[in-house]
């Protein structure tokens, strides 16, 4: 019987690995490409409100929301947001009856009574 020295390198095999999985990948994108488009399709035409019915639709909805609010998150903090609040936060807290109205208005809350007295 024949000896046979086989080297396998990691780079290599790592690439067939990649090669393999990308291949797959591309051959069911390909093969659901329309059914794809069309989900997409339909997924931006409904209603913001719109019951979602499926697991594609409810993935897009994370998403969507997701990039929406690192984006929000971003902006604000491009325009100083937290330095706007700590502004607000300080001129409010300086009115010396903001603590006592907030404190009345919790304790007339938590005994059921109106606000207005």
């Amino acid at each position: 019987m024949e000896d046979l020295n086989l080297t396998v390198n990691v780079g290599d095999l790592k690439q067939i690995v990649k090669d393999t999985l990308s291949s797959s990948i591309n051959k069911s994108l390909e093969k659901n490409k329309q059914q794809i488009e069309l989900s997409l399709d339909n997924y931006f035409k409904k209603g913001m409100f719109d019951k979602r019915e499926s697991d594609f639709d409810n993935a897009l909805d994370w998403a969507v929301e997701s990039c929406f609010r690192d984006g929000l998150e971003k902006a604000m903090e491009e325009l100083g947001y937290r330095e706007v609040i700590a502004t607000k936060a300080k001129e409010i807290l300086s009115d010396p009856n903001f603590i006592k109205d907030l404190a009345e208005k919790k304790v007339r809350q938590s005994l059921g009574l109106s606000q207005n007295s």
